[in-house]
């Protein structure tokens, strides 16, 4: 029993050793410029890479805005009866349709040229006010 809260002492003590040697083990010998701190916090900034996503969807959505929509596949089932002889079945009532169609919409080329022309300045005034 000792043997074994013997080595949970030295598993913390391990532990603790180790959780606390950065914080003297890597001191500069010199302390930081500001722009050493300015260029050392940009690249450690989540906010910045987060704002340079953004900026690339934007640019991804004007790509995306000057496309055609998808096609849509539609289908289904009009006057199905749901009770009496013929319930759920599609060939036995005489008035069960089946319906399947292809759709696509169509937008004038102006308005999707204007849309992305849209998302682009959106994109670029993100990349404008994230610049450092």
């Amino acid at each position: 029993m000792s043997c074994l809260i013997s080595a949970r002492w030295w598993a913390a003590a391990a532990m603790a050793a180790a959780l606390g040697l950065p914080a003297w083990a890597g001191a500069p010998d010199e302390p930081l410029t500001l722009r050493e701190a300015l260029a050392l916090a940009a690249t450690r900034s989540l906010q910045l890479a987060a704002n340079r996503a953004s900026t690339a969807a934007s640019r991804n959505m004007a790509v995306a805005a000057g496309q055609l929509p998808d096609p849509v596949l539609k289908f289904g089932v009009d006057n199905l009866p749901v009770n009496g002889a013929e319930r759920l079945s599609l060939s036995r009532d005489f008035m069960t349709m089946r319906r399947i169609g292809v759709m696509q919409e169509l937008p004038a080329a102006q308005k999707r040229q204007l849309r992305s022309e849209r998302f682009e300045r959106a994109a670029d005034s993100e990349s404008s006010n994230n610049r450092f």
